[in-house]
């Protein structure tokens, strides 16, 4: 027995963490309400897998959607699309299980020796990531540029790399059924960038593009979604105005990361040469700070996986006596502390991991350093209503950041749930409850500064009385 152990610790120790995950991530699954993207994000895999259509979100790829909804397609339907929300947990564990990204593992292997398998296996692999996510792009090619420069790579024969690119682009493809579509679509306001290039070209007598602009709107196209879906995500990141301060994503993504966690990273830092999985990190976020992108740690998530992987190796090094920290009992005394530090801190956070921050952000004050979806991103209708449960106000008046239904977790409206609109987004929903305690108001942290109600009297921070989950404010009326 103990032969086993010894000689499969570092399977079963994985085995262990991807089961952990698998367990908090359905704990959290069922305990929590849908986020407010969960529902376009189902309509819209429904229409890919049904109908075959791909216009009405023009910013992601299908492929995740599409077997997200598989369920749903499959008649399984349960509450608060359950099954749904399983299929993404799986995916991760699937993720974890085959050492994190296959596709980072795929390129070195490709880049280093190309082969024919390794050309297939890279191929997939890409595709699968791009028919994911459009920024995997941007990410994926800084990470290639940095690791060519920290290798010093040279380009694999062109027949590889053409090979390559060409499963790729079928792997994409066969997300979108094999359709051909236009790459811009027709009609809308005349502000839009391609009609406004269109009445520069004919302005300044440029037929050449007036030609490629004509048979990029009339004519179909293979990949045409996929082509308009990057063109339409460049041109938002483009028109973003409101751009945040450099520092601020990488500020989020320090208070949002286990304190463990960023320890052990820095102590796999420790030799730089083994810790070549830094490389990604660093291109992933130049690329979001470069692009100024949102200050919103989900944007960023790709990072984690190679954090975890670098953290690992600092890790080994103190428990192999690699790095010296009072010699080799304090060193594991001190892994073993940590990881114990690490365990706690994910139980006590559960179910609530969207709103998780470290221990640098006091818990009962999260709702003054986050907003939008590093904190409430609409997942806290049951605990409102537990929490109203138990304190049995007369009324509710409750403005919710999210798309999900109240009904059904029982907070009964005056109005319609799941609107979209700003407005309606920011507007009270009136609860009427059979108690005769005062009434309550309850803001979700995301309407409070994007609807500006911070900045009233009445709901400013000194009036807060509890925070429902990290993310729900609540006032006395």
């Amino acid at each position: 027995m103990n032969k086993f152990f010894t000689r499969y610790s570092h399977r079963l120790l994985v085995a262990g963490i991807v089961v952990s995950f698998v367990l908090l991530s359905v704990g959290s699954a069922m305990r929590e309400s849908l986020t407010y993207d969960e529902i376009v994000h189902s309509e819209e895999g429904i229409n890919h897998l049904q109908k075959h259509t791909f216009t009405a979100d023009t910013y992601n790829p299908p492929l995740i959607r599409e077997l997200q909804m598989l369920p749903t397609a499959l008649r399984i339907v349960t509450e608060r699309l359950f099954a749904n929300r399983l299929i993404t947990v799986l995916l991760g564990a699937l993720l974890s299980a085959l050492f994190f990204f296959v596709a980072y593992s795929a390129l070195i292997y490709f880049w280093e020796k190309p082969t024919f398998g390794r050309t297939i296996m890279f191929g997939i692999s890409l595709g699968l990531a791009l028919a994911s996510r459009v920024m995997l792009l941007p990410y994926m090619g800084a990470a290639v540029l940095l690791l060519g420069f920290v290798k010093k790579w040279k380009l694999p024969s062109l027949r590889y790399v053409g090979a390559a690119l060409l499963i790729s682009l079928l792997v994409i493809w066969a997300t979108y059924f094999f359709r051909w579509e236009v790459v811009i679509a027709k009609g809308g306001s005349p502000g839009r960038v391609s009609q406004q290039l269109k009445y520069f070209a004919a302005a300044q007598k440029l037929p050449v593009l007036e030609s490629g602009l004509n048979i990029l709107e009339n004519r179909p196209l293979p990949l045409g979604n996929y082509l308009a879906t990057m063109k339409n995500s460049f041109l938002r990141g483009m028109q973003n105005t409101a751009k945040p301060g450099w520092y601020e994503l990488v500020v989020n993504v320090l208070l949002k990361t286990p304190i463990p966690l960023l320890f052990f990273t820095l102590l796999g830092l420790w030799k730089l040469k083994k810790s070549l999985f830094i490389v990604p990190v660093i291109g992933i976020l130049a690329v979001a700070v470069g692009t100024g992108m949102e200050s919103r740690v989900r944007y960023v998530l790709a990072i984690y996986p190679f954090l975890a992987i670098i953290a690992a190796i600092g890790i080994r090094m103190v428990w192999r006596s690699q790095i010296p920290l009072r010699g080799r009992k304090y060193g594991k005394l001190g892994v073993g502390v940590l990881l114990l530090w690490y365990i706690v801190g994910t139980l006590a956070s559960f179910p609530h991991f969207v709103s998780y921050a470290n221990e640098l952000v006091p818990r009962n004050e999260r709702y003054l350093y986050f907003t939008d979806s590093n904190i409430d991103w609409g997942q806290s209708l049951p605990d409102l209503a537990s929490y109203i449960a138990k304190a049995r106000p007369s009324n509710v008046s409750f403005s919710y950041f999210g798309r999900d239904n109240g009904n059904d977790h029982g907070l009964v409206s005056n109005r319609q749930w799941g609107s979209y609109k700003f407005e309606e987004i920011c507007a009270f929903h009136e609860i009427a409850l059979p108690y005769d305690g005062e009434r309550l108001v309850a803001i979700s942290v995301s309407n409070w500064y994007g609807c500006g109600y911070s900045k009233e009297e009445r709901f400013s921070k000194e009036k807060i009385v509890h925070a429902v989950a990290d993310s729900i404010l609540i006032f006395t009326n």
